[in-house]
């Protein structure tokens, strides 16, 4: 029975002192508007919702309603064609496909034995909506974009 509790303990001792192992990070997303409504997505998500709103002012959620999309792949990057789907109404899809990017900056660097870089970049979107209404809501968007990633030590 000792040997046992020795055991145990000395199992939780190491199970207490091992630290989780750092894993990198990586996302991007834009955010552009177009007359009273702002369009952001990230490597999840694609909202649309009231301008206002997403310059911070809570009230404007009276001047307009929140979509929600979600991505059909969160894990591929900026691609030339992408594809956002509403969870509670799969007939309604966002189709982005690039007219063009032209990158404004790129900052590299290290964060102890990581690598970290951001880049900042302009793109130029054609907007597909369908399902929500008899006919396609098409648009043309540019959006102000950044991609972050910080590598594993």
């Amino acid at each position: 029975m000792r040997r046992l509790i020795i055991a145990v303990t000395t199992a939780y001792g190491v199970l207490a002192a091992a630290t989780p192992a750092s894993a990198g990070y990586w996302n991007y997303g834009c955010k552009g508007s177009l007359g009273a409504s702002a369009y952001v997505f990230d490597r999840g998500n694609f909202l649309i919702m009231p301008k206002a709103m997403a310059e911070g002012d809570i009230a404007g959620l009276i001047k307009g309603e929140i979509f929600s999309f979600d991505a059909d792949d969160n894990n591929s990057g900026f691609r030339p064609v992408m594809q956002f789907a509403r969870g509670a109404y799969p007939d309604q899809k966002i189709v982005l496909t690039e007219k063009s990017s032209k990158t404004i900056s790129t900052q590299k660097g290290n964060v102890g034995t990581r690598e970290k870089s951001t880049t900042t970049s302009r793109h130029a979107y054609h907007l597909i909506w369908t399902g929500w209404r008899d006919q396609p809501i098409e648009v043309d968007l540019v959006m102000d974009c950044i991609e972050y990633m910080l590598t594993a030590p």
